[in-house]
């Protein structure tokens, strides 16, 4: 099963992608920038939802990373 992300900070929305998605992926949701990856140090996701505007390290900085 293809594993996707999605980093977004406000709750409904990362909730809203989790479960359109969940049947058919392996999701992991992260509020954070710094959260994600530290997750993706340990597990690389096959796709990335990536919210641009976080609080601390924006989604910019992120896909620097």
């Amino acid at each position: 099963m293809h594993k996707i992300a999605v980093i977004e900070d406000a709750d409904d929305s990362r909730d809203l992608m989790y479960y359109l998605l969940r049947d058919d992926f392996e999701v992991s949701r992260h509020s954070s920038g710094e959260d994600a990856l530290r997750c993706f140090a340990a597990d690389v996701p096959d796709l990335v939802i990536l919210d641009i505007r976080l609080q601390g390290m924006d989604g910019v900085e992120v896909l620097r990373h």
